[in-house]
């Protein structure tokens, strides 16, 4: 946007933040920074670049940015007070935080709340030009939104311990967003993966703040199109040169895809090397174990998880538990990931609960349902790649999940209330 461009365009749309300063004494040095630190929030913000010389009325289309904003940011300088078009947009913003609420943010940028609030020092010497110029009523009007401004709290650079200016602008930004987010904005608590409960002013917040911004959306293992909608409904909620990358195990999610990519297998090569980091710790096989592992590649189908898992649970064994697993998946020759994984599900002892709950609760009902040590039984199953312990939160692979709740499924598919937690071992003691 050049300099002239932004004062002779009308606004498009609502801004979530209008910036009133004085141009002579912050564009180059905090003006330009805090603009360029909104924009990267991704903070849609009208700033008024043109330099010509202005007359006392404010157009049309710049009272309009300011009565659609829903922030404003007023920067006092030392010469905002000279300015007849400053003091018009702050009386303008005065009137729109009484009538719509508008949240006002005030900066003193090298000048305090008292010479704004008494107009004295380069406001006085301001003041006095301009009640030579204009009438009394308007330049009583302009001392009165000053000192309303000057009443209320605002940020003032000089209270920061070591006056950095990225510091005091990052601290803005946290109460620009804090207000954007909290005061106009609902942001859903939890999208599930399951269920997206994202009302219309979710996905107003996603158009809002991305409709202008080149971004890069990853969507993974979107299960349905509803999911979707509520999370890109329309191309138009993402700014030009965006990309959007979904990965799912339903092709019927991406039909109106511009291009679609089938994953490919493992190549036979690299699937011994992953299968042998989890099986050996190390990117080859022992030598004895050469031919095992490359039936046990080879039944895996080239399947990453199926590699990852049924690697870690061979790691250790002697050969001739490597040959009964191994017989195992002979038996499973097709390319069903849940029939290579079910060698590995008498280990798998909390397949269905288990997914992003707190290790304390997963420890409680492990201890309540078997006699062993739950803390064994969690290492053992994160040993054998079946979860993963991120923090104080159990999680697991969704395939894994869904394999547990498959094979209960199939154990009582007419009743109902068996269908509890699947029943396994992870270790010795629990039956």
């Amino acid at each position: 946007m050049t300099e002239r461009e932004s004062s002779r365009s009308r606004p498009e749309g609502a801004y979530d933040v209008f910036l009133s300063f004085k141009g002579e004494d912050t564009r180059k040095m905090f003006t330009e920074y805090l603009y360029a630190i909104l924009d990267q929030a991704g903070i849609h913000t009208f700033r008024d670049d043109d330099e010509l010389p202005r007359g006392a009325e404010i157009p049309d289309h710049l009272l309009r940015a300011i009565q659609e904003s829903k922030i404003s940011i007023v920067v006092f300088s030392k010469g905002y007070a000279s300015s007849i078009w400053c003091l018009n947009e702050l009386v303008e913003i005065l009137k729109c935080k009484k009538k719509t609420g508008q949240i006002v943010i005030r900066i003193f940028y090298d000048i305090g709340p008292l010479d704004v609030r008494k107009q004295t020092g380069s406001f006085a010497e301001a003041f006095d030009k301009h009640e030579e110029r204009f009438e009394k009523k308007l330049v009583k009007e302009w001392r009165k939104a000053l000192e309303e401004a000057g009443n209320l709290s605002g940020w003032n650079l000089e209270d920061m311990a070591n006056g950095s200016e990225a510091k005091f602008i990052e601290e803005i930004i946290k109460d620009v967003l804090n207000n954007l987010e909290h005061k106009y904005l609902y942001v859903p608590e939890h999208l599930d993966g399951a269920n997206i409960n994202c009302d219309d002013r979710g996905k107003f917040l996603i158009k809002e703040r991305l409709c202008r911004k080149r971004v890069l959306v990853v969507a993974d293992d979107v299960a349905l199109q509803d999911q979707l909608n509520a999370l890109m409904g329309d191309r138009s909620w993402f700014g030009p040169g965006s990309r959007v990358i979904i990965t799912t195990r339903d092709s019927s999610v991406l039909l109106k895809a511009d291009q679609t990519y089938q994953i490919k297998e493992v190549e036979p090569d690299e699937a011994l090397q992953l299968f042998s980091w989890h099986a050996f710790k190390d990117t080859k096989p022992a030598e004895e174990y050469i031919e095992l592992s490359k039936k046990a590649v080879d039944y895996c189908g080239g399947l990453p998880l199926a590699l990852t898992v049924i690697g870690a649970r061979l790691s250790g064994k002697n050969r001739g538990r490597w040959e009964s697993e191994i017989d195992y998946l002979s038996i499973n020759p097709n390319q069903d990931i849940q029939g290579k994984l079910l060698t590995s599900f008498d280990a798998l002892d909390i397949a269905c609960f288990s997914i992003d709950r707190k290790k304390e609760y997963v420890a409680k009902v492990l201890g309540a349902r078997c006699r062993c040590n739950p803390e064994v039984v969690l290492e053992t199953l994160r040993e054998r790649s079946l979860i993963k312990v991120l923090g104080e939160t159990v999680t697991m692979h969704d395939l894994l999940r869904d394999m547990g709740r498959e094979v209960v499924r199939e154990s009582f598919p007419l009743l109902l209330g068996k269908r509890t937690k699947v029943r396994a071992r992870g270790c010795m003691e629990c039956t």
